[in-house]
This record gives C-alpha cells, structure tokens and sequence, in this order.
C-alpha cells in the first residue's frame, strides 16, 4: 500500500526484483507525506517506509481567445472562443472563470466547460480591435491570459437609384 498520510491513495504488487511502483494522480495541491507498507506474507513481516515529502504544485496553464466569427463586419454579432489548458506535466480540465475584454472593456466572468467557453458579443463598428481573455485559475491551475487583434470591415451597401415619373415632360419635377 502507499499512503499519504493515513490514507491509502494506490495499491501495487511486487516485481520479480521486489519493487512496486504506482502512477498517482489524486494528490491535491499541498504537502504530503508518503509511505509505503508491505502487508506481509508467509515469509516476510509487515514493514513501513522512512516517509517522503511531496509538494504538488498548481499546473501552468495556457489561454487562447480566438474570433470564430468569420470575417466580421460593423454591427454583426460576434463569437469570441475561449481554451484554457494545462502545461504539461499538468493534466486535467482546468476550472474556473474567464474574464473575455473586448478593446478594454471587461464582460462578466464566463465559467469554464471542459477547459472552455464561447461568449456572444454584440456587433462592433468597422476597424480594428483586440479581444483578450484572462483565465482566473483555480486551486490546481495557476492563472493564464491571452490577447488577439482582429479586424471587423465594413459592411456592405447597396445603392438603388429609381426616378418618377419616367417618362417626364422637359420641365416636370422629377423625384
């Protein structure tokens, strides 16, 4: 058994060379004390490790904000998609909330589903902007941010051009 503490947190069986080792990713961010103890058997007594210490930090995480709409134009509602993941050794779906800022102006705080969010936004006018997202972290996941410049055109006008009466006399107004 391996415990951290008094709990048992992995079970392992002895190799050919009497060694066993186990993956344990349920340890929460804090200190630990480990050990490990061999339950006897026929021939051998129960016997415990020296303890060792173990800190688990909080995992690094990356943020990317991206426009989803395609080619936005003034007033055209927008889509802002963000992912927020673990910097590896970290894993898992970070939780938590994401702050979207469009050129500088925060919305309410997004929470995250699966690591990830969209927020709808309202249309903006014809130039250039910068999205940003600001992850807030949580107790396993240190915070992370990431910005984007995008470019909403203008829209498209169509001009019509009709006269009345058609046709007019030489001096008759014409509207």
């Amino acid at each position: 058994q391996f415990k951290d503490g008094s709990t048992v947190v992995a079970t392992g069986t002895l190799d050919g060379s009497g060694v066993a080792a186990v993956a344990v990713d349920s340890l929460a961010v804090g200190g630990h004390t480990l050990t490990a103890v061999y339950q006897s058997d026929d021939d051998f007594a129960v016997s415990t490790s020296s303890p060792v210490s173990q800190t688990v930090l909080q995992a690094q995480t990356t943020t990317d904000v991206s426009v989803t709409t395609a080619s936005p134009v003034a007033g055209q509602p927008l889509s802002y998609q963000v992912a927020v993941a673990p910097v590896a050794p970290g894993a898992g779906d970070p939780t938590g909330t994401v702050t979207v800022t469009i050129d500088g102006v925060p919305g309410s705080p997004q929470a995250l589903v699966g690591g990830a969010v969209t927020v709808n936004g309202s249309g903006l006018a014809a130039g250039p902007h910068t999205v940003s997202a600001a992850y807030s972290g949580s107790s396993g996941f240190l915070t992370s941010s990431d910005s984007t410049s995008f470019t909403v055109a203008k829209a498209a006008t169509t001009t019509v051009l009709t006269s009345a009466p058609d046709p007019s006399a030489e001096t008759q107004v014409v509207t």
